[in-house]
């Protein structure tokens, strides 16, 4: 329901309607001029029930979530226990800081942290700690480390 009244899908359905000449447009379209009253960016918080069942990346529900660029997402669930570790790095997308987020894959040379740095290596007082709650530094070093174990 949000992402075809306010998400994704709605500012499509906008664009096509009063911007014909501009055809099918990706979600990096100027909202400022094209959708004035855009919703995104504008959410304090999204509260998520039962998440899990739109947790996979293809699903509306994960790229509304993200589309909305809310500073806080609450995620509910009586059986929050995922499927795999692609789920987990699914969960992390939904709520990671975008400070985090974005200084991850670049680097803080301020709080010692490069991306070449495992963060989970860390103790955990250490500034850089922290980047071990963001999609880039899972995916990097549990996801695609072959050093780990099947189990």
């Amino acid at each position: 329901m949000f992402s075809g009244q306010f998400g994704p899908s709605a500012q499509r359905i906008y664009i096509r309607k009063h911007h014909p000449e501009l055809g099918l447009l990706g979600e990096d379209a100027p909202l400022s001029d094209l959708w004035p009253q855009s919703p995104k960016g504008r959410f304090r918080g999204i509260v998520a029930d039962e998440p899990q069942y739109g947790l996979r990346n293809e699903s509306t529900f994960h790229w509304s979530v993200l589309w909305a660029d809310a500073p806080q997402v609450w995620l509910y669930s009586s059986s929050p226990a995922p499927r795999g570790l692609q789920d987990i790095y699914n969960y992390l997308k939904l709520f990671e800081r975008t400070d985090l987020a974005e200084t991850a894959s670049g680097g803080d040379p301020d709080r010692g942290y490069m991306p070449a740095m495992n963060p989970f290596t860390l103790v955990d007082s250490h500034p850089a700690a922290q980047y071990r709650y963001t999609s880039f530094c899972f995916k990097r070093w549990v996801l695609e480390n072959n050093d780990l174990s099947a189990y």
